[in-house]
């Protein structure tokens, strides 16, 4: 159920109560468990979760702090973004006005103003087709991840793209194997990272939510499911690029460090410490960062004839709210 609006169909009673299950599954995050109750009880359940990270190289003084102080701490720097603009552009509407968990929000014309102004800047910056915002929400979730290769000791890649000197990157993150990577060329000097935090902690995205329909034919089977994937079927989930929302299991496999299930040369694991930081992230997480699909293609859309400059914010920001407005009274 990724990026679906559940409430709507625990409100109608559509979906198996899983509370029992989660409770009783040994090393399930806490925080994960509490941001998925409704009323006390659990119908929802993510399989996994990525991290957002943030990413820079050392030299380059960049504040990830809120899109306006990222705008204002790169425009005098000749800086190169990361290929994934839409996933940069998505993380960063996801972080400052897209829906966290609260379906009830809703973005007001200043903050879209805001942050109009803000993509126009880092559309600029980029030099991206504005035409890539026509795509569908996935494009702009670009489940891709910041996957790290060296070509040679003084270079390396994120997303394809060489990372040398003025680069930036904000993509998701699920993978020990990458941040092992990351931490390996934060070592060597090539680059500085950190994670999305909020006064709450550590923002994550849900992945892979599971539910179970209440009337299923096989519900008993389902339920077995569930149980297995929040626990021994955890692995599954590092396999697919995902942190385990078992974070008992995920604890263990950082102690033991990834590096042991990867052949690779330059992999050389975490050290201590960096297992101690990557620990206390996952053990500190914040808010579940759920975004509303429709919400965001509308927003995402409706800056097109302004990044092109065939509209002024205004009138770009007033058509935007007349359609959210409409998909507001209708959500």
């Amino acid at each position: 159920m990724d990026e679906l609006n559940a409430d709507k169909y625990i409100e109608a009673g559509l979906l198996e109560d899983i509370t029992d299950i989660v409770e009783d599954t040994e090393g399930v995050s806490e925080k994960i468990i509490d941001n998925q109750r409704v009323d006390g009880a659990i119908y929802t359940m993510p399989m996994g979760f990525q991290l957002i990270m943030n990413s820079a190289s050392p030299e380059l003084d960049v504040s990830f702090h809120n899109f306006s102080d990222f705008i204002s701490s790169t425009e005098s720097k000749k800086c190169r973004f990361s290929e994934w603009y839409p996933s940069m552009a998505g993380l960063w509407f996801r972080t400052e006005i897209g829906d966290t968990v609260d379906y009830n929000h809703k973005i007001t014309e200043d903050e879209l103003k805001i942050f109009y102004s803000n993509l126009k800047e880092l559309y600029q910056y980029m030099g991206r087709d504005p035409y890539m915002l026509h795509y569908s929400f996935d494009n702009f979730r670009a489940v891709d991840l910041p996957f790290f290769r060296f070509f040679d000791t003084d270079r390396f890649m994120i997303n394809g793209n060489e990372f040398e000197e003025n680069n930036i990157s904000r993509d998701y993150i699920g993978s020990l194997y990458d941040i092992q990577i990351a931490f390996l060329f934060q070592r060597d000097g090539l680059m500085d990272f950190s994670f999305y935090e909020d006064k709450e902690g550590y923002g994550y995205i849900p992945r892979y939510i599971m539910a179970i329909n209440k009337n299923a034919k096989n519900k008993e089977a389902a339920l077995e499911c569930l149980k297995f994937m929040i626990g021994i079927g955890q692995e599954y989930m590092s396999k697919a690029q995902m942190f385990p929302t078992n974070t008992g299991y995920l604890n263990m496999k950082i102690k033991e460090s990834a590096g042991n299930e990867v052949n690779m040369e330059y992999v050389e694991g975490m050290s201590n410490n960096e297992k101690l930081k990557l620990i206390k992230v996952i053990n500190n997480l914040g808010k579940g960062i759920v975004t509303d699909t429709y919400e965001i293609e509308i927003v995402m859309q409706g800056s097109e004839e302004y990044l092109l400059n065939k509209e002024n914010i205004d009138i770009a920001c007033e058509k935007t709210m007349n359609k959210l407005n409409i998909y507001y009274s209708e959500r």
